[in-house]
């Protein structure tokens, strides 16, 4: 008889993954609770079918972000 090994996400990381597909944390947030990275929580979320909530107002902050930064 041969065992399978699965290795399951542990409930803090799964807690993150709900609150943030209903849009009570950011992304960002989501990866701080979960221990990990902004990108390994993106992917993790999408594995999941969990879209990124990233809309205009999101894009928008970004634009203002990154044009600050570039008029250091």
């Amino acid at each position: 008889m041969s065992l399978i090994s699965v290795e399951l996400p542990d409930a803090d990381v799964l807690s993150a993954l709900e609150q943030f597909r209903y849009d009570r944390i950011s992304l960002g947030r989501g990866a701080e609770l979960s221990g990990t990275s902004v990108e390994a929580f993106m992917e993790f979320a999408a594995g999941h079918e969990v879209p990124l909530h990233y809309g205009e107002e999101e894009l928008e902050e970004d634009r203002r972000s990154l044009q600050n930064l570039l008029n250091l």
